[in-house]
C-alpha cells in the first residue's frame, strides 16, 4: 500500500512539473510565445546551437536571418509552401502559402520562442490573407470557410519548427548523415 500510494506520488509529481513545449492557438490573434527549458546551457551555448540550426535548416541563412543580438535574440523569417490547399477530385480550388517571423530569446538554462507575424498568402488568387480580413464586427469570424484549417495548420507548424529547434538544441537531432 506505501509502494503504490509512493508511486501514485512520484507520477503526479513528475507530470505536474514537467514543461510542454508545444504552442496553444486559442484563436488566430493569440498565439502565445513558448518557453522550453534547456538545463545545463549557457544563454551563449543557445545563441549558437539557434544560429546554426537556422543554417541547416533554412536554404539561404543570411536571408532568413532578420536582426539579432548576440547572446540575446534572433529573429529570423520563413515560409511554409502550400501551408493549405482545398482541392475537390485531385484539382486544386486553391491553394494558400505562410510567410512567418519568429523572435527567439535567450537566458541561461531556457529560451523563448515567439511568433512574431505571420501572413496567409493565397497563391492561386494572388492575394494576401490577413487577420484583418478574418475580422467581422470587431471580432474574429470562426465561420469563415478556412479559419479552422487555418488553426490548425498554423499550430502544426510552430510546433514542428519548435520540436526540431529544441531537437537540435538538445543534440537529439543528427546534422550529418553518415550514409552517403
Amino acid at each position: 500500500m506505501r509502494t503504490t500510494i509512493m508511486l501514485i506520488f512520484l507520477c503526479i509529481s513528475t507530470l505536474s512539473f514537467s514543461q510542454v513545449k508545444e504552442f496553444i492557438v486559442e484563436d488566430l490573434y493569440v498565439i502565445n510565445s513558448k518557453v522550453n527549458a534547456c538545463e545545463g546551457k549557457m544563454a551563449s551555448d543557445l545563441y549558437s546551437k539557434t544560429n546554426d540550426w537556422i543554417n541547416y535548416t533554412y536554404l539561404n541563412p543570411d536571408n532568413v536571418i532578420k536582426g539579432k543580438v548576440e547572446n540575446d535574440f534572433i529573429r529570423f523569417k520563413g515560409s511554409k509552401k502550400d501551408f493549405y490547399i482545398d482541392e475537390i477530385m485531385g484539382q486544386v480550388l486553391v491553394s494558400f502559402d505562410l510567410i512567418y517571423v519568429f523572435k527567439i530569446d535567450f537566458k541561461d538554462d531556457k529560451y523563448r520562442l515567439a511568433l512574431e507575424s505571420y501572413d496567409i498568402i493565397e497563391v492561386t488568387g494572388n492575394h494576401k490573407l490577413t487577420l484583418a480580413s478574418l475580422v467581422k464586427d470587431g471580432e474574429i469570424d470562426d465561420t469563415l470557410p478556412y479559419y479552422y484549417s487555418f488553426k490548425r495548420n498554423l499550430l502544426k507548424e510552430i510546433n514542428e519548427l519548435n520540436t526540431s529547434l529544441y531537437d537540435y538544441i538538445s543534440g537529439k537531432k543528427e546534422t550529418q548523415e553518415d550514409d552517403w
